[in-house]
């Protein structure tokens, strides 16, 4: 599958390497790219965010892409740039497995919960804690409790599990997400969840905090997965850019 800002980015590269845009030179306004390419504007700045990775241009808010090379660089990079990448992965995995929505709650504020999670205590959200089981049998492959401020939560009733909530936050609620951070650490299976993962309370787990961010820099939904450690394997691939 090719996704549509590589194709913008292989496009610009051409024109880049050929000499049409010269070093120097500023490319069109992000404006004038969406009209272009008849992209949407995440589309164009994922493009120009990889074109600026790979060392041919420099961008600074509020200023018009600079072309600052027209040679490759040679170093390795992550195959996974963007974040439609991520979700695709995130909206496959998701469609491989059962899930189950084990409670329902609204956290108040300033409450342990809201602490433990790292949310912003200032703003109420609604909890979910969900178990994700494998089709085959009834392995289970992860504990999700997931988050969403108060403000969308409007989104998530009666929904439809099969689909992660990010996704459903974003056909809903028509907001679309710029940023997406996660961060994956070590753990314990604590009393809250070693029995639904059918692990023994502090055996290792893996942790992942993930944030999904609007363009207006709200955080609306925090997913906190724990995995078994004998049943994950994070794996990072890195391509030789030429």
């Amino acid at each position: 599958m090719q996704y549509r800002y590589r194709e913008i980015t292989e496009k610009l590269l051409e024109e880049i390497t050929q000499g049409s845009i010269p070093i120097g030179e500023r490319l069109p306004s992000e404006e004038k790219l969406t009209e272009r390419f008849l992209a949407s504007r995440n589309t164009v700045r994922e493009s120009l965010r990889e074109l600026e990775t790979r060392g041919y241009l420099k961008r600074h808010r509020g200023t018009r892409a600079l072309v600052i090379s027209n040679k490759p660089i040679d170093r390795f990079t992550n195959s996974l740039v963007s974040i439609e990448e991520l979700l695709q992965y995130t909206r496959f995995r998701s469609s491989d497995l059962d899930s189950k929505l084990l409670s329902e709650t609204d956290i108040a504020r300033f409450s342990d919960v809201a602490k433990q999670a790292g949310i912003n205590e200032n703003v109420t959200w609604r909890q979910l804690k969900v178990l994700r089981t494998s089709k085959e049998g009834n392995v289970p492959f992860g504990y999700f409790e997931v988050y969403v401020a108060n403000q969308f939560a409007t989104a998530i009733t009666d929904f439809d599990l099969s689909k992660p909530v990010y996704q459903i936050l974003e056909e809903k609620m028509g907001r679309k997400f710029s940023t997406v951070k996660q961060t994956i650490t070590a753990g314990v299976a604590t009393k809250e969840f070693f029995r639904p993962l059918k692990v023994q309370l502090g055996s290792p787990v893996l942790q992942a905090r993930t944030e999904f961010i609007t363009e207006e820099k709200v955080i609306a939904e925090i997913g906190m997965a724990y995995f078994p450690a004998d049943r994950y394997r994070l794996e990072v691939m890195l391509e030789r850019e030429r």
